[in-house]
């Protein structure tokens, strides 16, 4: 169908769904299989290189990226967890340093590896590092995509992610605008909140696209979500008011 259409379209795909992944969209991203799983992945876009109508692609969908807490997610044995430990040994060398820095009392980097980001929240000076490590595992995410991506279809977009609409820590937005061409974030709500917005803009330097909303019809003739729903006439008077508001900012691509 999409060969054959005379319409623009983009295309999705996933990396989490194969036995690196390590639960809210995430995988264990510096393990050698899932570089490969991406790879082989991502191969089926060669197929598109040539595409006029494609826009670009998304690569996977909603993670939980607000609240990673990694180390609670990541298996005593899994590469990611590794890379955190070498991260700590380069930068403080021996134990006792990081004690002394952290305020913990820790005996052996064993003992350190197998700590969860939950038995952490004990030493409040080991934040900083938590988050060194969670944007050094957002770069590895992020220029993993990009690179394998534009191995076999440099001539598209990479549109991201496909953030939720609350707004992410500095330190995962930095990261994805720095490898998307293109941030892409699900707002459902009447309209965009420019206020808002901006700050994705601000945050990650890119364009911004908003990759799903929805005004959900009330009537029997389907299921209700959880949320609210609305008549025939009050859908078409705020779709309308939604695209309106997004197109008048700036930094939108489209949604």
């Amino acid at each position: 169908i999409l060969h054959q259409s005379p319409v623009p379209f983009t295309l999705s795909y996933r990396t989490n769904e194969s036995p690196y992944s390590i639960g809210k969209g995430f995988s264990d991203v510096f393990h050698p299989g899932w570089i490969q799983h991406v790879d082989s992945v991502l191969s089926a876009t060669s197929g598109y290189k040539n595409n006029p109508l494609l826009l670009g692609y998304f690569i996977d969908n909603e993670q939980g990226w607000g609240e990673m807490k990694l180390l609670d997610l990541l298996p005593d044995q899994a590469y990611s967890r590794k890379e955190w430990m070498k991260m700590l040994q380069m930068k403080y060398q021996t134990v006792e340093r990081l004690n002394k820095t952290w305020e913990s009392s820790f005996n052996h980097w064993d003992e350190i590896e197998k700590t969860t980001g939950s038995q952490l929240t004990l030493y409040p000076k080991a934040q900083t590092d938590l988050i060194g490590f969670e944007e050094h595992f957002a770069a590895q995410y992020f220029k993993t995509i990009v690179h394998l991506l534009k191995k076999y279809d440099p001539n598209h977009l990479y549109l991201g992610c496909r953030f939720t609409r609350v707004l992410k820590p500095k330190h995962i937005l930095k990261k994805a605008g720095k490898y998307a061409d293109v941030v892409t974030v699900n707002v459902y709500s009447l309209v965009p909140i420019k206020a808002d917005m901006e700050q994705w803009y601000q945050q990650t330097g890119k364009p911004l696209l908003i990759g799903e909303h929805h005004l959900p019809l009330s009537s029997e003739r389907q299921l209700p979500p959880k949320y609210r729903c609305f008549s025939e006439d009050e859908r078409r008077q705020w779709y309308p008011e939604y695209v309106k508001t997004w197109a008048e900012m700036p930094f939108s691509l489209g949604c």
